[in-house]
């Protein structure tokens, strides 16, 4: 019982630590500037120096000190790139593509909050029906992960490629970007390792409990036969 207890443990920290890597890539630029799914480096000459892009909008420096901010639930990030450097290529198949999976990027709250939800199940629920409920929780948690994942990661490929083609412009994958990959990871554990430790303990528990044998005061065993009443001195 003490080896279950501990491997849900384990799972219960993974869903907290899911919530967590969930939650840094919703606070992503341009909530915090240095924290981004991408970041691109613009070549000499231009107004803007860098951009980068998070979760609900994006950043511009245009010297090093100077920051213009904008936050929204969706937007166009290569339309942003080709007004800073019209080499880009702006095609409308990757412009449109780009532009609408952003609008996906709102899943990476959500799975932080159904995380936490099954992160709090699993701790305060010593029920097998809680641990359930956290399971599931933590099971669509994987599947939100998955599909913010892909999403995200189709989106700013589009963008990356095609800003890296200009010579001297640089585009790179941000930090925030690799909070979601590692939260892939430990929302799929997490799910496995909670469902795995429910199941066993509502196992356990259905389990008839071993005959224990009472011994009486007196017989070293209490399978021996007691005597009758007229053979007792």
């Amino acid at each position: 019982m003490g080896l279950l207890l501990g491997v849900h443990h384990i799972g219960t920290l993974l869903l907290l630590v899911t919530a967590i890597l969930l939650l840094v890539a919703s606070i992503s630029s341009p909530v915090v500037n240095n924290l981004a799914l991408l970041k691109v480096t613009f070549r000499n000459g231009l107004d803007t120096e860098r951009m980068t892009f998070g979760s609900f909008g994006y950043c511009q420096m245009y010297d090093g000190q100077s920051d213009y901010c904008q936050r929204h639930i969706g937007y166009n990030p290569l339309r942003l790139i080709t007004g800073v450097d019209s080499e880009v290529d702006n095609g409308s198949v990757g412009r449109n593509t780009a532009s609408g999976l952003t609008r996906v990027m709102v899943l990476h709250p959500v799975g932080a909050v159904l995380s936490f939800l099954a992160f709090l199940l699993a701790v305060l629920g010593t029920h097998v029906i809680s641990s359930l409920v956290a399971s599931l929780l933590s099971g669509l948690t994987f599947i939100v992960v998955v599909v913010a994942l892909a999403c995200d990661w189709t989106a700013l490929s589009i963008v990356h490629h095609r800003v890296n083609e200009v010579r001297n412009n640089h585009a790179t994958y941000g930090s925030a970007l690799w909070c979601v990959v590692a939260a892939l990871v430990t929302s799929f554990f997490a799910t496995i390792i909670v469902l795995l430790s429910c199941c066993a303990s509502k196992r356990s528990k259905n389990k008839p409990r071993d005959v224990v044998n009472k011994q009486e005061a007196g017989f070293a065993d209490s399978t021996v036969p007691k005597k009758k009443f007229w053979q007792r001195r």
